[in-house]
């Protein structure tokens, strides 16, 4: 149980710095995977110039700030970006929903854009790649998902009938 020497401990260093590299760089590789899927969804989608998703959306958001993409991708509705947030609403969906329906979901969706929640978990989301050895992390990311999640729920019934907006999940 002698002394360590500055070499084992170099190694020691470098060892712990390489595994570290690895993990971060495969953080990174899985949120730009995820990146590229939703740029496949903008990319194949089609901006609309008139339709009821439109219409919908307009009447919500009156200032026209935040743009709409038509997808055939996409699983869910969903706000992708920051300064310039596009909605990607699957092209298929709308077909099942009532206009009531179509805009209890896109005000959840809008809500995620007036709290700033995709600013929020691109920080998370740095927070992990750096932190993706401690549990706590992983943990913590989950939750604060669920969280915003449910604010926005919470934001839109308020707003409008709790009963339109449950069907309009289910």
């Amino acid at each position: 149980l002698g002394s360590h020497d500055g070499g084992s401990s170099a190694i020691l260093t470098f060892a712990i710095l390489a595994v570290w590299a690895v993990g971060f760089v495969a953080c990174l590789a899985r949120v730009y995977a995820g990146w590229r899927a939703v740029r496949g969804c903008l990319a194949s989608g089609e901006v609309p110039t008139r339709g009821r998703e439109l219409a919908v959306l307009r009447r919500l958001d009156c200032g026209e700030s935040v743009g709409l993409v038509l997808s055939s991708g996409a699983f869910e509705p969903g706000v992708v970006g920051v300064r310039r947030p596009v909605l990607v609403w699957p092209s298929l969906l709308s077909a099942r929903m009532s206009d009531d329906e179509i805009a209890a979901v896109m005000a959840h969706e809008l809500e995620h854009v007036r709290r700033h929640d995709n600013l929020a978990g691109l920080g998370g989301m740095f927070v992990w790649c750096v932190f993706w050895f401690y549990p706590v992390v992983w943990w913590l990311g989950t939750r604060l998902l669920a969280e915003r999640e449910r604010a926005c729920d919470e934001a839109v019934i308020e707003r409008q009938s709790a009963q339109v907006y449950a069907e309009s999940i289910l």
